[in-house]
């Protein structure tokens, strides 16, 4: 259960943007369902695990006005990184993709590293919204690097 007191009203309802977000994606994109899969890999792992697991962390470094913080963007990427090559692995064993290791692996880097920096600077009065902007922001850039790959 979300905090209320600690949360704007917009941020109560993340669980509910977050489903908005899969359903537009699977809808836009049903021809990159491996892109799709890939980018809500990269919210539910990244951002989710980033969530769980960076306040267990003794010292943090906080990005200026914000209460984000650099190790909490270094699991996100190394999550989203884990959870976007599972998407993938999927994608490819299912058949719905084939491609060779190392375009999996940067296109999957590419996800990452732009998922993270957007959850990152998602501050101030559109910090709610992260369920939408690092799921669309991901899946864009994996699917402009699989244009120019």
């Amino acid at each position: 259960m979300v905090d209320e007191k600690k949360y704007s009203r917009a941020h109560v309802f993340g669980p509910v943007y977050y489903i908005v977000s899969i359903g537009a994606l699977v809808a836009l994109a049903w021809n990159f369902r491996h892109i799709v899969i890939a980018s809500i890999m990269i919210m539910a792992w990244g951002d989710g695990g980033a969530a769980a697991f960076a306040p267990m962390l003794r010292r943090r470094h906080r990005y200026p006005n914000s209460d984000k913080t650099f190790e909490g963007s270094i699991i996100m990427f190394i999550l989203s990184y884990l959870g976007a090559l599972l998407a993938y692995a999927i994608s490819i064993q299912s058949r719905i993709l084939s491609l060779d290791i190392l375009t999996v692996a940067l296109t999957c880097l590419v996800g990452a590293a732009v998922g993270t920096i957007v959850e990152a600077v998602t501050v101030g009065p559109i910090k709610p919204f992260d369920n939408f902007t690092v799921p669309f922001s991901s899946a864009i850039a994996m699917y402009v690097f699989s244009l120019l790959h």
